[in-house]
């Protein structure tokens, strides 16, 4: 056992999160506590990885406290064994993916529910009180004055979204510690599987069906006033927006290869397309290519 490589370890992983607590919008970077500890499993083996969470878990206790630490922890105990497994077992980039969106998912919920519970309050009390407490920041410094800005509209509008949010919230982090993690490995030397271009990416034929399904329970649960059916078909039809918008994507970069369009103008494009309202084409595109077929991409079944 190389302490060398566990102090190393252990150093990063707590740069990482005082990065992501202390500058929010770069708070991402958390993805690469699990990607530090498959370089270090790939380097040694489980004994050192597990000697690095618990070092790194007695650091956050102290440092952030309980809820902090139980969040962090489940984070990267899922996360890095849903790696370390993917590696052993040469998971496709598809299935890594959704099972690293599945682990964060997780992360988030259950964190969310013990804080609930531990408090006797709801997620959308929470959400409520920290955005009234910006409101009063706002108007305590006269921020607010002559404009017709209306938090409780923005609270409604926030509050109606927030299972769409965790979950691209999940769904992007995941597909940035996959490629990190695939980058990361490469750089070192590691052996990594293959994985096929953007271009070939198409959605199973019978997501359209589970698509319908799902909208289907969510009238039904709606017209049993159990949730706000409005809530729930907005949520869902954001999903259903970014994930079509992700195969507009494909055939938008199936063209581009076509004409020989460099790398980097192609991934800028897609970006902002799909940063700003351009992602509404793209869903289209991608909708309309599930029943044209333009890439003549044999479909899954």
């Amino acid at each position: 056992m190389n302490i060398k490589n566990i102090i190393r370890t252990v150093l990063i992983m707590i740069l990482l999160l005082f990065i992501g607590e202390y500058l929010p919008i770069l708070s991402t970077v958390i993805v690469g506590i699990p990607v530090s500890l498959l370089v270090l499993y790939k380097k040694e083996n489980f004994k050192p990885v597990i000697l690095s969470i618990g070092i790194f878990s007695f650091v956050i206790y102290f440092s952030f406290g309980f809820f902090n630490m139980l969040f962090v922890l489940i984070f990267t105990v899922l996360n890095i064994s849903v790696l370390i497994y993917s590696d052993k077992n040469k998971l496709s980039a598809l299935i890594t993916q959704i099972l690293l969106f599945l682990a964060i998912l997780i992360s988030l919920t259950f964190t969310i529910y013990v804080i609930t519970t531990i408090n006797e309050t709801s997620i959308l009390e929470m959400f409520k009180t920290s955005l009234k407490e910006s409101e009063n920041i706002l108007a305590s410094n006269s921020l607010l004055a002559g404009s017709e800005f209306n938090i409780n509209e923005v609270i409604n509008q926030i509050l109606s979204i927030i299972p769409f949010m965790v979950i691209l919230l999940s769904s992007m982090n995941a597909i940035v510690m996959y490629f990190l993690a695939r980058y990361v490995l490469k750089k070192m030397n590691f052996e990594v599987l293959e994985i096929n271009n953007l271009s070939d990416f198409k959605l199973p034929m019978h997501f359209v069906y589970g698509i319908t399904f799902i909208l289907f329970l969510s009238y039904i649960v709606g017209a049993m006033n159990i949730v706000s059916f409005n809530s729930i078909s907005l949520n869902v039809i954001l999903i259903m927006l970014y994930i079509f918008a992700f195969q507009g994507a494909a055939v938008l970069s199936y063209f581009l290869d076509k004409k020989n369009v460099a790398k980097i103008i192609k991934i800028t494009l897609i970006l902002i397309l799909m940063l700003f309202q351009g992602i509404f084409i793209l869903a289209i595109v991608g909708w309309l290519d599930m029943i044209f077929n333009f890439r003549r991409v044999k479909k899954s079944e």
